[in-house]
C-alpha cells in the first residue's frame, strides 16, 4: 500500500539534513530567517527541520490540517521568509500566497528532492 520502507542510518539522516540546510543557504536564506514546515509528519519533515537547525534557522511548524486563515495568521505572525511544504499540500499554500507578503521562497519536498520557487 505505502511501498517498501527503507531504513536510514543516523549518518545518512545527518548528511541529508546538512545538504538540505546548505541548499537553503544557497537559495539566499540566512541564519535567523524563520522557516515554516508545512507538511505531514514524515522522514523529510524531520530531515528538513534538522537541516534548518544546522543553519541556525528557527523552525515554525504548521500542521497539515490547519485552515487557510490559520496558516495566513501563523505565517504573518512569525514573519516566515520560506515555506517548506509537500507536493500534496502545495495547492493549499498557493491559495494563501497573496496574503503572506514576507514569504519569498517556497520549497517543495518530494522523497526529499528539493525544488525551490523564488517568489
Amino acid at each position: 500500500m505505502l511501498g517498501e520502507y527503507r531504513w536510514r542510518t543516523y549518518t545518512e539522516m545527518n548528511v541529508e539534513a546538512g545538504n538540505f540546510g546548505r541548499g537553503l543557504m544557497e537559495m539566499g536564506l540566512r541564519a535567523k530567517d524563520n522557516i515554516a514546515l508545512f507538511s505531514e509528519t514524515r522522514a523529510e519533515w524531520l530531515i528538513g527541520a534538522n537541516g534548518c537547525m544546522k543553519q541556525s534557522m528557527p523552525v515554525v511548524t504548521l500542521y497539515a490540517n490547519l485552515g487557510e486563515d490559520a496558516l495566513v495568521h501563523a505565517i504573518n505572525e512569525t514573519e516566515v521568509t520560506c515555506v517548506i511544504t509537500s507536493q500534496e499540500l502545495l495547492p493549499k499554500f498557493e491559495n494563501i500566497l497573496p496574503r503572506t507578503p514576507s514569504v519569498s521562497i517556497l520549497v517543495r519536498i518530494y522523497s526529499f528532492a528539493l525544488c525551490a520557487i523564488r517568489l
